[in-house]
């Protein structure tokens, strides 16, 4: 006979329960999910700008130092299903009953817009100086791309896109040391528009555009509790790329970027990945963004699609929904930050695959439109830039050699 369970180990057996299901589910995401990937249980709440370190390799001696041990501990508690939900737990009481924010990459500035704090310490770090000879070999390398893209027939924009903490000064916190602010040196873009302007590059300054449409729209274009520029920011810098694409390669169709918007006070994405990272379970998000108008019924359904090779970071993304409203969506395939990832936006649908070589050099011949993308927050000095350069020189030696055989 099936003996009841009394009424006071309810709350143990229920415990006991619990345990044994989270003791289940973390064995399988460490072994079975492990080999395969696709086949993990996800912890429900999961925390956001949680970075994934790669297990170090065992040894004997850092066994023996502990390192090991250290390291599987860490793994075991993170996969834990309990584990995100606890931390937003403690992450609320910090923040709600003693004001902190256990996010250091997250600043609060005033009105409670939130700042990423790497583009405060760039924006108050600029000194109002460029190297003469830096400047030169960065435009050079634009330039060669360009030279590229115009010998084999296609469009090339280089993009500018804005930082948050120079587009909106004004609401950084309050006790800020500001060197930058003070010498009157923010405006760090002059010289690298002289430099691209004396070599007929062709760009979009997104970033000054920023700054010269704030205050026209009736609504800010980087959203309260994000870090990226909105809808409306991307939607125009978008119509500046169609225009300028279209000007340079006359089978381009980039045409119809809606910049109608209405008012939202729902957040999503993009327009709260700061709010995300400080992973609580309430914060105020009352705020508004904008959502742009699609007028679907002018879509063109007989158009050629564009195809487009982007090469860039993650202020692409709005730039990519901007440029998939448009009336002849074009096929995008963008290499975030080149090594990241490899992103498509085709037939209405977004995916993304780990980075292939081979994928780039067929992208690179194949497309109609090579964009280039640098924040103004670390303009100059970035990686893709450099790889995108040293592929189209490689294809152009092989070229080369292969036309003086």
């Amino acid at each position: 006979m099936m003996r009841r369970l009394r009424p006071e180990r309810i709350p143990l057996a229920l415990s006991a329960a619990f345990i044994a299901a989270c003791s289940v589910i973390t064995a399988w995401n460490l072994t079975v999910a492990a080999a395969f990937p696709r086949l993990i249980i996800r912890n429900w709440n999961q925390l956001y700008g949680l970075i994934e370190e790669t297990p170090a390799s065992f040894s004997v001696a850092s066994f023996v130092r502990g390192e090991d041990q250290t390291n599987f501990s860490r793994r075991l508690g993170a996969a834990l299903p309990i584990y995100a939900p606890a931390v937003r737990i403690r992450n609320q009481i910090e923040f709600s009953v003693f004001g902190v924010a256990n996010a250091p990459s997250v600043i609060f500035g005033r009105d409670k817009h939130l700042y990423e704090r790497a583009y405060i310490d760039e924006y108050c770090g600029r000194a109002g100086e460029a190297n003469a000879q830096v400047l030169a070999d960065w435009a050079e390398k634009i330039r060669d791309i360009q030279d590229y893209a115009t010998l084999h027939g296609k469009a090339f924009v280089y993009l500018i896109t804005p930082s948050k903490a120079a587009v909106y000064p004004e609401y950084l916190p309050d006790n800020l040391v500001c060197p930058a602010l003070l010498q009157g040196s923010t405006n760090k873009l002059p010289p690298y528009r002289d430099a691209l302007e004396t070599r007929r590059v062709r760009y979009i300054d997104g970033a000054t555009l920023m700054v010269a449409e704030r205050g026209r729209h009736g609504i800010e274009l980087f959203p309260r509790g994000g870090t990226h520029w909105n809808a409306l920011g991307a939607s125009l810098a978008a119509t500046r790329l169609g225009s300028l694409a279209k000007a340079k390669a006359n089978h381009v169709d980039l045409d119809g970027i809606d910049t109608a918007w209405t008012e939202s006070r729902s957040p999503q994405g993009t327009d709260r990945d700061l709010v995300n990272m400080l992973n609580l379970y309430w914060f105020d998000t009352d705020y508004p963004v904008p959502e742009i108008v699609h007028t679907s019924s002018s879509t063109d359904q007989t158009c050629r699609p564009t195809k487009i090779m982007e090469v860039g970071g993650s202020f692409l993304e709005q730039i990519n929904v901007a440029l998939r409203g448009s009336r002849c969506p074009p096929d995008i395939s963008y290499w975030f930050y080149w090594d990241f990832a490899q992103v498509f936006y085709e037939g209405g649908k977004r995916r993304s695959e780990p980075p292939r070589g081979d994928n780039r050099l067929a992208d690179l011949t194949s497309s109609d439109v090579i964009v280039l993308e640098e924040n103004e927050y670390n303009i100059g000095t970035t990686d893709h830039l450099n790889a995108l350069h040293s592929l189209i020189v490689s294809k152009a030696r092989q070229q080369s050699a292969s036309a003086s055989r």
